[in-house]
């Protein structure tokens, strides 16, 4: 009965494993020192007669982090082809050559044929060391025992220095990301011109990240530097020959001491335009353009210098009064910071009384973006400016007529005796 029992078993077996099955397997011993893992898979024949086992390519995988599956950088080298005899039994060995052998958990399936027949094997291997705790541990206050670090990709044997990724992941994640400390893959950047054409899209290396060479509007700063590099080429003297022909235009321009540009002119410096006589003061009616001549006789300079002076030392004795009848018949808490109120607004009186007078020369040309802005032509002269206290940088002032804000950056400010205004109050 045992007999007939152990047969039946032993055909019930040869049905279930074939003509080979695995004895035993696993991996040899890693250490950090380690340049690799090496597995080991001990086949035996049970078949009466040599067989020819060829294996195929095995395919492992490795947990990376919580959500990150790996199978696809562990490449194993080795398994080739072994006559076995029968009833023998034969090692085949494969290895994973790299850097970065510890800290792998994970499994590989291995495949071997015999003839028809097909063997398929399972190896699990976790190559992290134990991690051991320290009296310091205990306490709180660590000590030589494992290194945490942040991100999976930073060795903690070598104070969490970002590893090789591509010795690490054999090429499949090169870009090791600082905010994650995790080895990422790296973008494929696409772009849809065709043969021949400049490409759209270009890789970042620094972010690991295809970004658009082609901006959708221009900013402000690339809009002026434009039109400073047009102004400044050699066509700029002769492209009001190259002005559109749908503009309107019926009023002819005589530019008397100036050059046109479109369909306005430029004065030279010293002439400005009279528009007393314009209707609302419009540029496309005025005919005779740089047509006064701005006064610069060293006497106007002496009369206006005087006029400031005695003006400013006036307004000064006012204030000093001012401030000491002030000081004198008010007190109580509070009475310090209601005096230096107070002294702001007088030296805001002030500054504005100082540039009551005062002009500008534009030195670069400005297109305005708002209703209340000036256009501002290189050449022209600005009067009547006033400094705009809620918008730091920018002034009021009257030009070829038309009352508007610009911003200081365009205009080289002057006063009536040829300084500059104060740049901003001092508290």
């Amino acid at each position: 009965m045992k007999t007939v029992f152990r047969i039946f078993w032993l055909c019930f077996l040869s049905q279930i494993l074939g003509k080979i099955h695995v004895e035993r397997s696993g991996i040899f011993p890693v250490n950090p020192k380690s340049f690799g893992i090496q597995f080991y898979i001990t086949l035996a024949n049970d078949a009466k007669k040599t067989l020819t086992i060829t294996p195929k390519k095995p395919r492992c995988c490795w947990q990376v982090d919580k959500n990150d599956l790996d199978c696809k950088s562990m490449e194993l080298i080795g398994g080739n082809e072994i006559q076995l005899p029968s009833l023998k039994r034969e090692n085949i060995s494969y290895v994973f050559p790299n850097k970065y052998p510890m800290d792998r958990i994970g499994n590989c399936d291995f495949t071997f044929m015999a003839g028809e027949k097909q063997l398929r094997h399972r190896v699990r291997f976790n190559t992290t060391e134990p991690k051991k705790k320290s009296w310091l541990d205990v306490i709180g206050f660590g000590g030589d025992s494992f290194r945490k670090c942040r991100g999976v990709d930073r060795d903690p044997r070598k104070n969490c220095e970002p590893v090789d990724c591509v010795e690490k992941y054999n090429g499949w994640r090169n870009f090791f990301k600082n905010s994650t400390g995790k080895c990422e893959v790296i973008h494929e950047c696409y772009t849809k011109g065709k043969e021949g054409e400049l490409p759209e899209i270009a890789f970042d290396k620094d972010y690991n990240d295809c970004k658009s060479l082609v901006s959708p509007t221009l900013t402000k700063k690339q809009k002026k530097q434009i039109y400073d590099n047009m102004e400044r080429s050699k066509l700029a003297k002769l492209k009001f020959t190259l002005e559109d022909i749908k503009e309107i235009n019926p009023v002819p321009l005589n530019c008397h001491h100036g050059r046109r540009v479109g369909s306005v002119c430029v004065c030279n410096e010293g002439w400005k335009t009279k528009t007393n006589n314009v209707p609302k003061k419009d540029l496309r009616y005025i005919y005779d353009w740089c047509n006064v001549k701005i006064e610069k006789s060293k006497r106007a300079y002496q009369r206006a210098l005087m006029q400031a002076g005695l003006g400013v030392m006036g307004f000064t004795l006012l204030i000093g009064w001012l401030l000491i009848i002030w000081s004198c018949f008010i007190a109580g808490t509070g009475s310090e910071g209601r005096v230096s109120q107070t002294f702001k607004t007088l030296w805001i009186t002030v500054e504005r009384f100082w540039r009551r007078n005062s002009h500008g020369y534009i030195h670069t040309s400005y297109e305005p973006t708002n209703d209340n802005e000036l256009c501002l032509a290189k050449g022209q002269i600005v009067q009547d400016i006033v400094r705009v206290d809620d918008k730091e940088g920018w002034y009021e002032g009257t030009c070829n007529g038309v009352r508007g804000l610009f911003h200081q950056d365009y205009v080289i400010i002057k006063t009536s005796e040829s300084k500059k205004i104060p740049n901003s109050a001092q508290d």
